[in-house]
């Protein structure tokens, strides 16, 4: 009766509910800096911890849900939900039709864990041939984002490829944190890298291809460290590096349950719904707050 009873306490904790309202009221925060405070950059700052967490909770969601399909149609109708005020998120409230929320981005990092998951399980069948095809469509996953991005500049998905790497390396690293946070390092470093090429082979030296950009290492290092003091003040390209507050998040607080269950849809709902709070507050008061 005692063992029973002890079960039913334990499935009444999550262990992912603490950090997903750390998630929750970050991405708040950094929303709330976008639209209503777009000078204090501190509250930028403070929402770069929201995406590693989600991404991180993503898998967890991805390895625990007893229902996969149920699982990502849930990104999906949300994604759907939030699109419109999302399409408002920028500073200036322009409708950009182009951009999309980070729910797709987070519906494209399920299919790209279960593409992953299932050429795995290829390899160690010895199925080579069928495992290094899966290996493939994961990595033609990850640079879908770019590819596009490349060929429509006025494409944006929320995070991209650099979002779709980072949930690829929490996946592969989840039980081996010290090879988490070094690959967590190198991808802060490659990602003001690529978004240097990006920008000097599409806006700077248009001239220039996306490879011969990529291969002008001292040109782009020069840029992407010299813009706003780069590694100095991990300002300019290298701002995102801040998100490494979040990976500090989840590696001391992934085991820590609470004594009480948020509501499943709580994460989902929660997103929609403050954008558009956010985008009232600002057509009431005619502009931004500060």
């Amino acid at each position: 009766m005692d063992v029973a009873l002890n079960t039913r306490e334990i499935k009444k904790k999550r262990t992912g509910d603490l950090l997903k309202i750390i998630a929750i009221v970050t991405m708040a925060i950094d929303h709330t800096g976008v639209l209503l405070y777009p000078d204090l950059r501190v509250l930028r700052t403070i929402g770069r911890l929201a995406f590693p967490i989600f991404a991180w909770l993503l898998i967890q969601g991805f390895l625990h849900t007893s229902d996969r399909k149920k699982y990502g149609l849930r990104f999906f109708y949300f994604a759907l939900a939030a699109e419109i005020p999302y399409a408002f998120l920028n500073r200036d409230m322009l409708y950009e039709s182009d951009h999309y929320n980070v729910m797709y981005l987070l519906l494209l990092g399920l299919i790209l864990l279960s593409v992953v998951e299932k050429s795995a399980s290829y390899f160690k069948e010895k199925r080579i041939v069928l495992g290094g095809l899966l290996s493939l469509i994961a990595l033609m996953i990850i640079g879908l984002p770019d590819v596009i991005e490349y060929a429509n500049p006025d494409f944006a998905l929320s995070y991209g490829t650099y979002g779709l790497t980072m949930i690829l390396i929490f996946y592969l690293t989840r039980n081996k944190p010290v090879i988490m946070v070094i690959a967590y390092v190198c991808l802060s470093f490659f990602e003001p890298y690529r978004m240097g090429v990006y920008y000097r082979a599409i806006y700077f030296s248009p001239e220039m291809t996306y490879l011969e950009a990529f291969k002008s290492f001292g040109l782009i290092w020069e840029q992407i460290t010299s813009f706003k003091d780069g590694l100095v003040t991990l300002e300019g390209y290298f701002f995102q590096a801040r998100s490494m507050l979040g990976l500090i998040c989840i590696l001391l607080l992934r085991k820590v349950s609470l004594p009480f269950r948020l509501p499943k849809f709580v994460g989902y709902s929660f997103y929609p719904v403050h954008i558009t709070v956010l985008i009232i507050i600002r057509l009431l008061n005619g502009g931004p707050l500060g």
